[in-house]
């Protein structure tokens, strides 16, 4: 919750493979956030996390072809800006 509160200035946000789970509203203060990394399998994103970011953020999911469909749902689901774009990137080793 409120992951960025007092970050007014972050335009890129990586979000670790250990990560899985983003809550309500994580996003709600990061206005500036133009490019979001998830490195790992989400299980839960909660609704309106992304709803405060920019129109047109752009969101990398590196990780397998099968959990690129699972986590791009979760973030669709979870009310993304219509201009947001979800992208597959492979993860390199």
């Amino acid at each position: 919750k409120g992951f960025l509160k007092n970050c007014k200035q972050a335009t890129k946000v990586d979000i670790g493979k250990n990560i899985n789970t983003i809550d309500k509203n994580a996003f709600n203060y990061g206005k500036k956030v133009q490019k979001v990394v998830i490195r790992g399998k989400l299980k839960k994103v909660g609704k309106g996390a992304f709803k405060n970011t920019k129109k047109n953020v752009i969101i990398k999911v590196k990780t397998s072809a099968k959990n690129f469909e699972k986590n791009k749902t979760l973030l669709e689901k979870s009310g993304l800006p219509k201009n947001a774009t979800v992208k597959s990137v492979k993860n390199k080793k």
